[in-house]
């Protein structure tokens, strides 16, 4: 069934609530790796609102890790594998 000319203008003018970009031309809402840095299970996620935009990777204990008493601190990764330090991350615009 054809677009009605309403939802074209709509699909048109629509832009992402994080960067501004017209709606489905950013990176913002792609799924992330989480990866356990003590168990290194991983699992495909949606990309949260706090993650940085370049996040690839974002690296977490889990749950089980956390319950033995394991912990580590939150690092998020870009898809080339370089971690993106908190101070320069594009997170919150």
């Amino acid at each position: 069934m054809p677009r009605s000319l309403i939802e074209t203008l709509i699909d048109r003018h629509m832009k992402c609530v994080r960067c501004g970009a017209q709606m489905g031309t950013c990176r913002c809402w792609e799924d992330v790796t989480l990866r356990c840095p003590k168990c290194r299970r991983t699992k495909q996620v949606a990309k949260d609102i706090l993650d940085p935009i370049e996040t690839a990777t974002v690296e977490a204990t889990c749950n089980q890790c956390h319950k033995r008493g394991l912990s580590a601190p939150i690092r998020y990764f870009d898809s080339k594998g370089q971690e993106i330090e908190q101070a320069n991350a594009g997170s919150v615009r």
